[in-house]
């Protein structure tokens, strides 16, 4: 893995440890704390997927930039022989 990928890994999961033991170690009733909890992961995890969607997608329209720029390079170079 990547620096970059460990250092954003490791930000989120110390974003995630503090934000969760911010929410318990507060005062509140517990069924708040734990809808807190709850609503603060579920969140997390909505944003995870969605920028994993994201970059998948980019991934994929690289791919299809890529094979368009072969396929032109290809061209071009048999219509030169």
């Amino acid at each position: 893995m990547k620096d970059t990928s460990k250092l954003i890994a490791n930000l989120l999961t110390g974003l995630a440890v503090g934000t969760f033991l911010g929410v318990i170690l507060a005062p509140g009733k517990g069924q708040s704390s734990r809808n807190k909890v709850d609503l603060f992961f579920t969140n997390l995890s909505d944003t995870f997927l969605d920028n994993a969607e994201n970059q998948l997608n980019l991934l994929g329209n690289l791919r299809d930039s890529l094979r368009y720029t072969i396929k032109q390079n290809l061209n071009a170079k048999s219509q030169k022989s």
